[in-house]
């Protein structure tokens, strides 16, 4: 939403910070990546997938494509787009809005899987 009223509006000009452009650069591909790895996740996880933490009916743990690499990469990714739209974003407040709820989730629900 924040970052909706950083590009529809003046009203986040105040929490703007200068940036240099490579920090950009950097930020953009960091949000690319986390949208390639969250598309890979989705496909090997494939009908496992759930927005809930629940085991189905016939449940197999999912171990080819990049879960045989990363152990959470779903997680991975979103933390991956949170940090590159800091990066990207030169504003205190719109370019962290999505790392900082990403760490919060990923706290309360990495311990239960």
């Amino acid at each position: 939403m924040l970052l909706l009223v950083l590009l529809a509006t003046e009203g986040l000009v105040f929490s703007d910070h200068p940036t240099h452009p490579l920090v950009i650069v950097v930020g953009t591909q960091s949000c690319g990546w986390g949208l390639w790895l969250l598309h890979c996740t989705n496909g090997d996880l494939g009908r496992s997938w759930s927005a809930f933490f629940e085991l189905k009916e016939n449940y197999r743990q999912v171990t080819e494509g990049v879960y045989r690499r990363i152990r959470h990469p779903m997680y991975s990714s979103l933390l991956l787009f949170g940090a590159g739209q800091t990066l990207a974003l030169p504003n205190h407040l719109a370019g962290p809005a999505s790392l900082v709820p990403m760490i919060v989730l990923v706290a309360f629900r990495l311990p239960a899987e």
